[in-house]
Protein backbone atom coordinates (compact mmCIF):
# COMPACT_ATOMS: atom_id res chain seq x y z
CA UNK A 1 0.00 0.00 0.00
CA UNK A 2 1.33 3.48 -0.95
CA UNK A 3 1.84 6.01 1.41
CA UNK A 4 3.17 9.53 1.76
CA UNK A 5 6.63 11.01 3.04
CA UNK A 6 5.02 12.57 5.94
CA UNK A 7 3.17 9.15 7.12
CA UNK A 8 6.16 7.34 6.25
CA UNK A 9 7.82 8.99 9.12
CA UNK A 10 4.90 9.10 11.55
CA UNK A 11 5.09 5.57 10.63
CA UNK A 12 8.26 5.08 12.58
CA UNK A 13 7.75 7.61 15.45
CA UNK A 14 8.93 10.73 14.31
CA UNK A 15 7.15 13.79 13.89
CA UNK A 16 6.35 15.46 10.39
CA UNK A 17 4.75 18.26 8.31
CA UNK A 18 3.64 19.33 5.22
CA UNK A 19 4.33 23.01 3.89
CA UNK A 20 2.68 24.55 0.48
CA UNK A 21 4.19 27.35 -1.21
CA UNK A 22 4.13 29.17 -4.56
CA UNK A 23 7.52 29.65 -6.73
CA UNK A 24 7.48 33.26 -8.44
CA UNK A 25 5.89 31.41 -11.71
CA UNK A 26 3.26 30.42 -10.05
CA UNK A 27 3.99 26.66 -8.83
CA UNK A 28 2.56 25.50 -5.77
CA UNK A 29 5.21 22.89 -4.13
CA UNK A 30 5.27 21.03 -0.98
CA UNK A 31 8.00 20.71 1.14
CA UNK A 32 8.09 18.30 3.92
CA UNK A 33 10.03 18.86 7.17
CA UNK A 34 11.13 16.57 10.07
CA UNK A 35 11.10 19.03 13.08
CA UNK A 36 13.14 16.60 15.37
CA UNK A 37 14.26 13.14 15.70
CA UNK A 38 12.25 9.93 17.23
CA UNK A 39 13.48 10.96 20.75
CA UNK A 40 10.80 13.93 20.56
CA UNK A 41 10.89 17.60 20.07
CA UNK A 42 10.82 18.25 23.74
CA UNK A 43 13.74 16.16 24.64
CA UNK A 44 15.85 17.64 21.96
CA UNK A 45 14.79 21.53 22.90
CA UNK A 46 12.19 22.02 21.29
CA UNK A 47 10.89 22.26 17.90
CA UNK A 48 13.25 22.85 14.85
CA UNK A 49 15.77 23.86 17.39
CA UNK A 50 18.62 22.16 15.61
CA UNK A 51 20.68 23.77 12.89
CA UNK A 52 18.30 23.58 9.56
CA UNK A 53 19.27 21.44 6.74
CA UNK A 54 17.65 20.80 3.19
CA UNK A 55 17.41 17.83 1.32
CA UNK A 56 17.01 18.24 -2.34
CA UNK A 57 16.06 15.00 -4.71
CA UNK A 58 17.80 14.06 -7.73
CA UNK A 59 15.80 13.01 -11.00
CA UNK A 60 12.32 11.24 -11.15
CA UNK A 61 12.11 11.46 -7.81
CA UNK A 62 10.80 12.50 -4.53
CA UNK A 63 11.26 13.54 -0.49
CA UNK A 64 10.25 10.08 -0.27
CA UNK A 65 13.86 9.13 -1.54
CA UNK A 66 15.76 10.15 1.97
CA UNK A 67 13.70 8.21 4.01
CA UNK A 68 12.63 4.87 2.22
CA UNK A 69 15.45 2.88 4.10
CA UNK A 70 14.32 3.40 7.38
CA UNK A 71 15.66 4.91 10.39
CA UNK A 72 19.01 2.60 10.94
CA UNK A 73 19.57 3.50 6.75
CA UNK A 74 17.96 6.46 5.71
CA UNK A 75 19.81 10.08 5.91
CA UNK A 76 16.91 11.97 6.96
CA UNK A 77 16.19 10.21 9.64
CA UNK A 78 19.90 9.87 10.63
CA UNK A 79 19.95 13.65 10.87
CA UNK A 80 17.08 13.86 12.66
CA UNK A 81 18.28 12.02 14.91
CA UNK A 82 20.98 13.67 14.96
CA UNK A 83 19.67 17.21 15.94
CA UNK A 84 18.79 18.46 12.77
CA UNK A 85 15.76 20.57 11.83
CA UNK A 86 15.59 18.38 8.34
CA UNK A 87 13.39 19.85 5.34
CA UNK A 88 12.89 17.80 2.09
CA UNK A 89 11.94 19.62 -1.04
CA UNK A 90 9.79 18.32 -3.65
CA UNK A 91 10.46 19.75 -7.28
CA UNK A 92 7.83 20.85 -10.10
CA UNK A 93 6.31 17.80 -11.67
CA UNK A 94 6.87 15.46 -9.11
CA UNK A 95 4.12 13.42 -7.32
CA UNK A 96 3.72 16.13 -4.40
CA UNK A 97 4.18 19.60 -6.84
CA UNK A 98 1.62 19.25 -9.95
CA UNK A 99 -0.20 22.04 -9.12
CA UNK A 100 -0.21 25.49 -10.94
CA UNK A 101 -2.48 28.77 -10.13
CA UNK A 102 -3.55 28.94 -13.77
CA UNK A 103 -2.25 25.41 -15.51
CA UNK A 104 -3.31 21.95 -14.34
CA UNK A 105 -1.11 18.81 -14.63
CA UNK A 106 -3.33 17.91 -17.93
CA UNK A 107 -1.49 21.17 -19.99
CA UNK A 108 1.26 21.33 -21.71
CA UNK A 109 2.04 24.82 -20.31
CA UNK A 110 2.40 23.52 -17.05
CA UNK A 111 5.14 20.90 -18.03
CA UNK A 112 6.97 23.87 -19.77
CA UNK A 113 10.30 23.45 -17.63
CA UNK A 114 13.61 22.29 -17.10
CA UNK A 115 16.10 21.77 -13.85
CA UNK A 116 16.95 25.15 -14.74
CA UNK A 117 13.31 26.43 -13.75
CA UNK A 118 13.64 24.88 -10.60
CA UNK A 119 16.87 25.62 -9.87
CA UNK A 120 15.76 29.19 -10.60
CA UNK A 121 12.67 29.18 -8.94
CA UNK A 122 11.67 26.23 -6.83
CA UNK A 123 14.72 26.49 -4.57
CA UNK A 124 14.91 30.25 -3.62
CA UNK A 125 11.24 29.90 -3.11
CA UNK A 126 11.65 26.88 -1.12
CA UNK A 127 14.96 28.17 1.26
CA UNK A 128 13.05 31.99 1.12
CA UNK A 129 10.04 29.68 2.67
CA UNK A 130 12.19 27.87 5.41
CA UNK A 131 13.71 30.85 6.46
CA UNK A 132 10.40 32.85 7.23
CA UNK A 133 9.32 29.74 9.14
CA UNK A 134 11.93 29.53 11.87
CA UNK A 135 12.16 33.31 12.01
CA UNK A 136 8.05 32.85 12.96
CA UNK A 137 8.67 29.85 15.11
CA UNK A 138 11.76 31.40 16.68
CA UNK A 139 12.17 34.40 15.49
CA UNK A 140 15.72 32.72 14.40
CA UNK A 141 17.36 34.75 11.62
CA UNK A 142 20.29 33.40 11.75
CA UNK A 143 21.47 31.97 8.28
CA UNK A 144 23.19 28.83 8.55
CA UNK A 145 21.29 26.53 6.03
CA UNK A 146 22.93 23.19 5.03
CA UNK A 147 22.16 21.94 1.57
CA UNK A 148 22.57 18.46 0.84
CA UNK A 149 21.72 17.62 -2.77
CA UNK A 150 21.82 13.99 -5.06
CA UNK A 151 21.82 14.16 -8.70
CA UNK A 152 19.63 16.75 -10.23
CA UNK A 153 19.64 18.43 -7.00
CA UNK A 154 23.46 19.18 -7.14
CA UNK A 155 22.72 20.58 -10.39
CA UNK A 156 20.19 22.67 -9.45
CA UNK A 157 21.85 24.47 -6.64
CA UNK A 158 24.81 24.55 -8.68
CA UNK A 159 22.73 26.59 -11.63
CA UNK A 160 21.12 28.64 -8.73
CA UNK A 161 24.63 29.79 -7.23
CA UNK A 162 26.38 30.78 -10.48
CA UNK A 163 22.90 32.15 -11.58
CA UNK A 164 21.99 34.46 -8.84
CA UNK A 165 25.07 34.98 -6.51
CA UNK A 166 22.98 36.20 -3.94
CA UNK A 167 21.72 33.18 -2.59
CA UNK A 168 25.13 32.11 -1.37
CA UNK A 169 24.80 34.62 1.27
CA UNK A 170 22.12 32.26 2.62
CA UNK A 171 23.97 28.95 2.82
CA UNK A 172 26.11 27.62 5.52
CA UNK A 173 27.55 25.01 3.06
CA UNK A 174 26.55 22.23 0.07
CA UNK A 175 27.35 18.29 0.32
CA UNK A 176 27.14 17.24 -3.48
CA UNK A 177 26.00 13.22 -3.55
CA UNK A 178 26.47 12.49 -7.15
CA UNK A 179 27.01 15.62 -8.15
CA UNK A 180 25.86 16.73 -12.10
CA UNK A 181 26.99 19.41 -13.83
CA UNK A 182 29.61 18.10 -16.34
CA UNK A 183 28.44 15.67 -18.30
CA UNK A 184 31.33 14.58 -20.96
CA UNK A 185 31.93 11.42 -19.86
CA UNK A 186 28.54 9.75 -19.25
CA UNK A 187 27.66 5.82 -19.34
CA UNK A 188 24.38 6.26 -18.36
CA UNK A 189 22.06 5.07 -21.54
CA UNK A 190 20.81 8.44 -21.63
CA UNK A 191 24.02 9.08 -23.66
CA UNK A 192 21.64 7.51 -26.10
CA UNK A 193 19.25 10.22 -26.65
CA UNK A 194 21.79 12.90 -26.76
CA UNK A 195 22.09 12.96 -30.85
CA UNK A 196 18.64 13.10 -30.79
CA UNK A 197 18.15 15.79 -28.16
CA UNK A 198 17.52 18.61 -30.77
CA UNK A 199 15.22 16.94 -32.56
CA UNK A 200 12.10 18.18 -30.72
CA UNK A 201 9.06 16.29 -32.78
CA UNK A 202 10.44 12.91 -32.26
CA UNK A 203 11.03 13.57 -28.24
CA UNK A 204 7.89 14.57 -28.05
CA UNK A 205 6.48 11.82 -30.08
CA UNK A 206 8.47 8.56 -27.81
CA UNK A 207 9.03 10.46 -24.60
CA UNK A 208 5.34 12.17 -23.96
CA UNK A 209 5.05 16.30 -24.79
CA UNK A 210 4.29 16.99 -21.14
CA UNK A 211 5.26 14.38 -18.77
CA UNK A 212 8.62 12.45 -19.09
CA UNK A 213 6.26 8.66 -20.00
CA UNK A 214 8.32 7.21 -22.04
CA UNK A 215 7.10 4.40 -24.57
CA UNK A 216 7.88 0.73 -23.03
CA UNK A 217 10.03 -0.47 -26.01
CA UNK A 218 12.12 2.60 -25.55
CA UNK A 219 12.91 1.74 -21.92
CA UNK A 220 13.35 -1.61 -23.01
CA UNK A 221 15.39 -0.36 -25.93
CA UNK A 222 17.75 1.07 -23.06
CA UNK A 223 17.58 -1.38 -20.99
CA UNK A 224 19.16 -3.26 -23.17
CA UNK A 225 22.69 -0.92 -23.12
CA UNK A 226 23.22 -1.33 -19.31
CA UNK A 227 20.86 -3.67 -17.53
CA UNK A 228 22.44 -7.63 -17.04
CA UNK A 229 20.30 -9.31 -14.06
CA UNK A 230 18.72 -12.47 -14.28
CA UNK A 231 15.19 -13.11 -15.54
CA UNK A 232 14.01 -12.68 -12.09
CA UNK A 233 15.22 -9.66 -11.55
CA UNK A 234 14.29 -8.27 -14.95
CA UNK A 235 11.94 -6.24 -13.59
CA UNK A 236 13.74 -3.91 -12.14
CA UNK A 237 14.80 -2.90 -15.93
CA UNK A 238 11.49 -1.78 -16.30
CA UNK A 239 11.59 1.02 -14.00
CA UNK A 240 13.10 4.29 -15.81
CA UNK A 241 15.14 5.72 -12.52
CA UNK A 242 17.24 2.10 -12.53
CA UNK A 243 17.45 2.35 -16.44
CA UNK A 244 18.82 5.77 -16.45
CA UNK A 245 21.00 5.54 -13.54
CA UNK A 246 21.90 2.23 -13.12
CA UNK A 247 22.07 -0.85 -10.98
CA UNK A 248 24.53 -2.51 -8.13
CA UNK A 249 23.52 -6.08 -7.04
CA UNK A 250 25.92 -5.76 -4.49
CA UNK A 251 24.03 -3.11 -2.66
CA UNK A 252 20.49 -4.25 -3.27
CA UNK A 253 17.93 -4.80 -1.03
CA UNK A 254 15.38 -7.22 -2.10
CA UNK A 255 12.60 -6.10 0.71
CA UNK A 256 13.08 -2.77 0.07
CA UNK A 257 13.06 -2.87 -4.06
CA UNK A 258 9.00 -2.87 -3.73
CA UNK A 259 9.12 0.35 -1.85
CA UNK A 260 11.00 2.22 -4.07
CA UNK A 261 9.06 1.33 -6.78
CA UNK A 262 6.02 2.81 -5.23
CA UNK A 263 7.80 5.90 -5.34
CA UNK A 264 9.73 6.46 -8.08
CA UNK A 265 9.31 7.78 -10.72
CA UNK A 266 7.91 10.39 -9.39
CA UNK A 267 7.66 12.66 -12.08
CA UNK A 268 9.47 15.11 -14.14
CA UNK A 269 8.88 16.67 -17.59
CA UNK A 270 10.08 15.75 -20.99
CA UNK A 271 12.47 19.02 -21.02
CA UNK A 272 13.99 18.55 -17.93
CA UNK A 273 15.45 15.14 -19.25
CA UNK A 274 15.94 16.53 -22.49
CA UNK A 275 18.48 19.12 -20.92
CA UNK A 276 20.32 16.59 -19.67
CA UNK A 277 20.65 14.66 -22.82
CA UNK A 278 21.69 18.26 -24.73
CA UNK A 279 24.44 18.83 -22.01
CA UNK A 280 25.85 15.48 -23.22
CA UNK A 281 25.62 16.58 -26.91
CA UNK A 282 27.19 19.44 -26.04
CA UNK A 283 31.03 18.14 -25.49
CA UNK A 284 29.45 18.22 -21.89
CA UNK A 285 29.18 21.84 -21.37
CA UNK A 286 27.55 22.88 -18.10
CA UNK A 287 24.67 25.57 -19.99
CA UNK A 288 21.26 26.67 -20.10
CA UNK A 289 18.73 24.85 -22.44
CA UNK A 290 19.44 25.23 -25.81
CA UNK A 291 16.07 25.81 -28.23
CA UNK A 292 17.92 26.24 -31.37
CA UNK A 293 19.73 29.36 -32.66
CA UNK A 294 17.10 31.11 -33.55
CA UNK A 295 14.94 30.91 -30.37
CA UNK A 296 18.32 31.48 -28.47
CA UNK A 297 18.61 34.39 -30.35
CA UNK A 298 15.77 35.97 -28.86
CA UNK A 299 16.16 35.13 -25.49
CA UNK A 300 19.62 34.62 -24.61
CA UNK A 301 20.55 37.46 -27.76
CA UNK A 302 23.14 34.79 -28.86
CA UNK A 303 22.85 31.94 -31.13
CA UNK A 304 24.39 28.74 -28.69
CA UNK A 305 22.67 29.06 -25.02
CA UNK A 306 25.78 30.28 -21.94
CA UNK A 307 26.98 28.65 -19.44
CA UNK A 308 26.57 28.92 -16.25
CA UNK A 309 28.85 31.07 -14.65
CA UNK A 310 30.70 28.42 -11.70
CA UNK A 311 32.97 31.44 -10.67
CA UNK A 312 29.73 33.44 -8.91
CA UNK A 313 29.70 30.48 -6.41
CA UNK A 314 31.08 31.48 -3.36
CA UNK A 315 29.49 28.71 -0.69
CA UNK A 316 31.24 25.82 0.50
CA UNK A 317 30.95 23.11 -1.34
CA UNK A 318 31.91 19.06 -0.90
CA UNK A 319 31.70 16.86 -3.79
CA UNK A 320 30.83 13.22 -3.24
CA UNK A 321 31.24 10.30 -6.27
CA UNK A 322 31.80 7.03 -7.01
CA UNK A 323 33.70 4.95 -9.99
CA UNK A 324 30.50 3.26 -10.83
CA UNK A 325 28.18 5.81 -11.23
CA UNK A 326 26.87 6.34 -14.71
CA UNK A 327 25.79 9.68 -14.50
CA UNK A 328 28.61 11.46 -12.54
CA UNK A 329 31.61 9.66 -13.42
CA UNK A 330 34.75 10.75 -11.80
CA UNK A 331 36.55 12.76 -14.59
CA UNK A 332 33.42 14.76 -15.15
CA UNK A 333 33.68 15.27 -10.94
CA UNK A 334 36.90 16.37 -11.36
CA UNK A 335 36.42 18.53 -14.22
CA UNK A 336 33.45 20.00 -11.97
CA UNK A 337 36.11 20.00 -8.68
CA UNK A 338 38.67 21.92 -10.71
CA UNK A 339 36.08 24.34 -11.41
CA UNK A 340 34.86 25.34 -8.28
CA UNK A 341 38.53 25.25 -6.83
CA UNK A 342 37.84 28.10 -4.34
CA UNK A 343 35.14 27.35 -2.44
CA UNK A 344 35.33 22.94 -2.99
CA UNK A 345 36.00 21.59 0.51
CA UNK A 346 37.28 18.74 -1.45
CA UNK A 347 36.25 15.70 -3.57
CA UNK A 348 35.02 12.59 -1.69
CA UNK A 349 35.80 9.30 -2.95
CA UNK A 350 33.20 6.48 -2.14
CA UNK A 351 35.70 3.71 -0.86
CA UNK A 352 33.81 1.09 -3.10
CA UNK A 353 34.09 0.62 -6.84
CA UNK A 354 30.68 -0.37 -7.54
CA UNK A 355 29.05 1.76 -5.89
CA UNK A 356 26.89 3.58 -8.56
CA UNK A 357 24.42 6.51 -8.30
CA UNK A 358 21.28 5.15 -6.14
CA UNK A 359 23.50 3.87 -4.00
CA UNK A 360 24.11 7.18 -2.63
CA UNK A 361 20.15 7.01 -1.46
CA UNK A 362 19.48 3.14 -1.10
CA UNK A 363 22.48 1.79 -1.33
CA UNK A 364 22.66 -1.18 1.96
CA UNK A 365 26.34 0.50 2.48
CA UNK A 366 25.14 3.81 2.44
CA UNK A 367 25.31 5.08 5.89
CA UNK A 368 28.95 3.69 6.88
CA UNK A 369 30.69 5.10 3.47
CA UNK A 370 28.87 7.84 2.73
CA UNK A 371 26.60 9.41 5.85
CA UNK A 372 29.24 9.00 8.29
CA UNK A 373 31.61 11.14 6.42
CA UNK A 374 28.76 13.76 5.03
CA UNK A 375 27.73 14.55 8.92
CA UNK A 376 31.40 14.38 9.89
CA UNK A 377 31.94 17.29 7.54
CA UNK A 378 28.62 18.78 8.40
CA UNK A 379 29.78 19.39 11.90
CA UNK A 380 32.35 21.63 10.86
CA UNK A 381 29.42 23.85 9.68
CA UNK A 382 27.58 23.96 12.84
Amino acid sequence: MYIGTPEIAVRHGYQAESHTLKTADGYLLTLHRLPCGRIGCTAQGGKGTGQPVFLQHGLLSSSADWLLSGPEKALAFILADAGYDVWLGNARGNTYSRKHVSFSSDETAFWDFSWHEMAMYDIPAEIDYLYNMRAQERNDTTRNLLYVGHSMGTTMIFALLASRPEYNERLEAVFALAPVAFMGHVKSPIRLLAPFSHDIEMILKFFGGNEFMPQNKIIRYLAKYGCELTEAEKYICENTVFVLCGFDKEQYNATLMPVIFGHTPAGTSTKTVVHYAQEIHNEGNFQLFDYGESENQRRYGRASPPGYNLENISTPIALFYANNDWLAGPKDVANLFNQLHRTSIGMFKIPNDNFNHVDFLWGNDAPEVVYKQLLMLMQRYK
